[in-house]
């Protein structure tokens, strides 16, 4: 009976330490200033989160920092998974930004609008095929 008691005690522990190592994300406490991101796939499921920077250069260019993790496993979120530097700009209304500026080929675009403190838009994952995937983002700035 008591090994039994100790096995069961011991798989709860196990539990909960796991649930706290989930929480645990890999990208870390989200910047004083920052965006809070996630994105979604084309039905709507969130696919990515984490975190990105955005500070103005000028009244037109932005550059900035971000990290994202997966949620879950989903397939084809493209560059939008580990961290960087980024890069953008405002035209009028829109603000667009490219979490891998360095390349023109396996690079993510999102491109949206700012109200208030939020940030949302589309992104897509561009290659020299063209649009390998794309979907939905919303980010609140922290």
């Amino acid at each position: 009976m008591q090994k039994l008691l100790f096995i069961v005690l011991s798989a709860l522990l196990f539990s909960l330490a796991s649930c706290d190592n989930e929480s645990d994300s890999l990208v870390g406490t989200t910047p004083p200033g920052a965006y809070s991101y996630t994105s979604y796939d084309s039905l709507g499921t969130a696919i990515v989160k984490g975190w990105f920077t955005m500070n103005y250069k000028d009244s037109v260019h932005i550059i900035g920092n971000w990290s994202f993790e997966k949620i879950g496993n989903p397939q084809d979120v493209g560059p939008q998974v580990g961290a960087g530097k980024l890069i953008g700009g405002i035209d009028q209304d829109k603000v667009w930004v490219e979490l891998n500026p360095q390349f023109r080929d396996d690079n993510l675009q999102l491109i949206g609008s700012i109200t208030g403190n939020k940030f949302s838009g589309k992104w897509m994952w561009l290659s020299y095929a063209g649009i390998s995937n794309h979907g939905t983002f919303e980010a609140i700035k922290n």
